[in-house]
């Protein structure tokens, strides 16, 4: 997925196979990688620059490259605030009609009320006052816009956040279900093992001999599960067998 983006941000690198960019242009895929993961969270170019330690301009191009490459997600993210922003709440997404309510949308509510004509016209005047920086009046109505724009963006970031982790953490619960099943149904119950689940990994102990089955059983259960969400593309999954959980 990182190098795919990075063939799309990066158009001198486009041509060539994912597997080329993933080893031999890993400072791409890797900027890449960073600029998913900061723009799901509401990011722009300066939180790339600073989660990879590279200068402004070069953060700004990444999340530019990444806009360009990828016009609709810009409608996408206004759709997700316009939509918690009204409601006061997150959908998940429409398959299992999972939602996330905020406890404070009702304060928000208020402020957005306060803030109205009359309270702009008293922060226009207390700032035309002398020392107005220090003027009680003008701070506590300067504390006010703060703790809008501080709720307004943390129910922004989590809009954008919240459907991607939330589904793929539904995907991960489903294919986890449709694993557990199998060893049920194969009469292997304390002797597969399933010890884990990291984020996005099922990790299952077996018998060395019956590995290559339980890894496809595993993937095979992972893209029946994407495919309930994701119809336009489908989800790979790909397994691997080793002597010991690799993080």
């Amino acid at each position: 997925m990182h190098s795919y983006i990075a063939s799309k941000i990066y158009t001198e690198i486009s041509h060539l196979p994912l597997e080329e960019i993933k080893e031999k242009h890993k400072d791409k895929r890797q900027n890449a990688k960073a600029a998913g993961f900061a723009i799901q969270f509401g990011g722009v170019g300066a939180t790339i620059a600073r989660n990879l330690s590279i200068p402004i301009e070069e953060g700004n191009a990444v999340y530019n490259g990444y806009m360009e490459a990828f016009p609709n997600v810009k409608s996408y993210f206004k759709i997700c605030k316009e939509n918690v922003l009204k409601n006061g709440y997150i959908v998940i997404n429409k398959i299992t009609g999972a939602r996330v309510r905020f406890s404070a949308f009702r304060e928000y509510l208020g402020l957005k009320r306060e803030i109205n004509q009359e309270f702009w016209e008293k922060y226009k005047a207390a700032k035309e006052l002398n020392d107005y920086e220090n003027n009680p009046i003008f701070i506590k109505l300067k504390e006010k816009l703060i703790s809008k724009s501080k709720l307004e963006g943390r129910f922004e970031r989590a809009s954008y956040n919240f459907p991607v982790q939330g589904t793929a953490a539904a995907m991960t619960k489903i294919a986890a279900i449709y694993v557990f099943n199998e060893i049920k149904a194969k009469g292997k119950l304390f002797n597969v093992l399933f010890p884990l689940i990291v984020h996005d990994q099922i990790v299952l102990e077996c018998d060395k001999e019956e590995s290559e089955l339980w890894a496809k059983i595993v993937s095979d259960s992972m893209v029946k599960s994407g495919n309930i969400f994701c119809k336009s593309v489908q989800i790979k999954a790909v397994p691997e067998i080793l002597e010991k959980w690799k993080k």
